[in-house]
């Protein structure tokens, strides 16, 4: 008479992982890994969003002050270059929302079109433009409405 197998005897006999299970988590872990790299190597939407969101500040940041203190003595203005925001209360420049301005933005990021000043009157309003904010082949659009409203399409 042949002895029943035990419990015991049937669970150690089975320790490990078969190659099915092996061959499935490194074919998961490779898939992980080519989307992780390619979101790690294209910094240029990273930089130009950044830039964008330094834009768009510094827009609000001028609006609100003029709607709060701006008279014909102290106008309000967002003066902006090809690569610097700068906010000034007559003429100088201004420290607010944890930004001290002027604001350099990041190395390689360009405003190609929409340059020059922004004067808000004490209703926050100002003369409509457009910026294009670029980095390589990847670019950012601010449309300002004359209203002072800025905002990304």
């Amino acid at each position: 008479m042949v002895p029943a197998k035990t419990a015991k005897s049937v669970s150690g006999a089975n320790r490990g992982f078969s190659l099915i299970e092996l061959v499935a988590v490194l074919l998961v872990l490779g898939v992980i890994s080519i989307v992780a790299a390619s979101r790690f190597n294209n910094t240029d939407v990273a930089a130009v969003q950044s830039a964008r969101d330094q834009a768009l500040t510094a827009f609000f940041t001028a609006q609100q002050l003029a709607m709060a203190r701006a008279s014909d003595a102290n106008p309000i203005q967002l003066t902006v270059t090809a690569n610097s925001l700068n906010v000034t209360e007559s003429g100088t420049s201004v420290v607010a929302t944890g930004s001290a301005y002027p604001v350099t933005l990041p190395q390689g990021i360009a405003i190609t079109s929409g340059t020059g000043s922004y004067e808000f009157d004490k209703l926050g309003r100002t003369s409509p433009g457009q910026l294009i904010i670029e980095r390589g082949s990847t670019s950012a659009t601010i449309n300002v409405e004359a209203t002072g409203y800025a905002y990304t399409p």
